[in-house]
């Protein structure tokens, strides 16, 4: 006898961007390939390895197929004509909205406000896009001087964002999908050798989100790696679907 389910429950579509070696690793099975809906992604790589270039073409393709907007919260300066030649190349013609403070309101002039906005887009079937976690700045640190101690401070709102968000993903009527962009950075390690961090965004920004993709360099190899799934040089290793 057949289970008998009550009320409503949200799936995730599956959505082909095109690039295929990312659509089969995305795959729920032979038949649902490509992007899946109502997915936080966070994406992170070291600088200047084509992160937001991803993110903003995969926006494109998605906004494209599913009529829906973009949300981007841009803490990072992009070059809007750059944007401008991605979105005219991959035929998105809807509306590419920046997310920015209220100047008006000088007490909500903060980093965490600008999350909120971005988060309630989400609402009005918004794609977002949040670049970067790296350079989200704390009210601490924003009304702090330099040389205060921070620790942590950026985990707090990072936690509260992802959570939140996946909630408005997960319900949202019209089914869109976010993203977050990271950086990776070089230290040095024991022994002589190199180690990478991310920039620090807490341990929940790790957990929730759905797929995390390492970006190295977009000409030679995408490597995806995550709970969900391994992609390296289009085969897909694990996943979770």
């Amino acid at each position: 006898m057949p289970v008998k389910f009550t009320g409503s429950h949200y799936d995730p579509e599956w959505v082909e961007t095109g690039f295929y070696s990312l659509d089969i690793a995305l795959r729920k099975n032979y038949t649902l390939i490509g992007w899946p809906t109502r997915t936080l992604t966070h994406i992170y790589g070291p600088t200047s390895t084509g992160k937001s270039t991803f993110i903003n073409s995969i926006s494109a393709v998605l906004g494209r197929k599913l009529d829906l907007n973009i949300a981007c919260l841009d803490l990072e300066p992009q070059d809007a004509k750059t944007i401008e030649s991605i979105c005219e190349n991959l035929k998105f013609e809807n509306e590419w909205r920046w997310i920015e403070p209220d100047k008006r309101q000088k007490d909500k002039f903060s980093d965490e406000n600008m999350l909120k906005q971005l988060r309630m887009t989400v609402k009005d079937g918004y794609i977002t896009i949040l670049d970067s976690v790296a350079s989200i700045a704390p009210v601490a640190e924003v009304q702090g001087g330099i040389g205060d101690a921070n620790m942590g401070r950026r985990a707090f709102p990072m936690a509260q964002y992802s959570r939140l968000i996946n909630r408005e993903l997960k319900y949202s009527d019209k089914g869109t999908v976010s993203f977050m962009a990271n950086h990776r950075y070089e230290k040095i390690a024991t022994g002589l050798a190199f180690a990478t961090y991310q920039a620090p965004g807490g341990a929940v920004k790790k957990t929730w989100p759905i797929s995390i993709l390492k970006i190295k360099f977009l000409t030679s190899k995408l490597e995806v790696a995550s709970n969900l799934l391994i992609m390296e040089m289009g085969g897909c290793l694990k996943a979770r679907f």
